[in-house]
């Protein structure tokens, strides 16, 4: 493995603190971590789980600026679906002659400015207290905001629909 000799024997992640044995394995770290059960207890945790979250956190850590585009993806294709998708629905809402809910009357009132919620991601990552978790905090912020964004474009967007059914009873 790359840098076991340079590092004493010792496999180095991308981060100098998360140096393994050199005989340790990405897909087994962790196996040694037991309960304070008997001697042959299970494994807390399953080591992949902590092999792959050890080599993302690395990664982020390693380059921010890469963190920032990636945590932007989500929150950016959400808003540029929401600009394809909202007028659609706006078209069908004006045939219905009815009052919109006020959720729906929200969203098309803003669903233009939503690509603002991309630089929101970039300002949570980098006025985060702790710069080792800026990166960890964006790819967090812009995770909740696209799924926050698709299910206010959902709910919105079929509450007119759901509402002239109910009426219609």
């Amino acid at each position: 493995m790359r840098n076991s000799i340079a590092n004493g024997g010792h496999w180095c992640a991308p981060a100098p603190e998360q140096c393994l044995p050199s005989n340790a394995n990405a897909r087994t770290i962790g196996a040694d971590y037991r309960s304070a059960g008997p001697a042959n207890s299970k494994p807390i945790v399953k080591t992949q789980t902590i092999g792959y979250a050890l080599t993302v956190v690395s990664i982020m850590k390693r380059n921010f600026a890469a963190t920032l585009a990636t945590a932007m993806i989500l929150p950016t294709a959400t808003a540029i679906g929401a600009l394809f998708v909202v007028p659609r629905f706006a078209e069908v809402f004006a045939g219905f002659g009815a009052e919109l809910p006020l959720e729906t009357r929200l969203l098309l009132a803003t669903y233009r400015w939503w690509m603002a919620f991309p630089v929101l991601v970039v300002v949570i990552g980098m006025a985060w207290p702790k710069p080792n978790d800026r990166a960890t905090a964006a790819v967090i912020s812009g995770l909740f905001l696209a799924i926050a964004m698709v299910v206010f474009v959902t709910w919105a967007c079929y509450a007119p629909i759901f509402n002239l059914a109910a009426q219609g009873q």
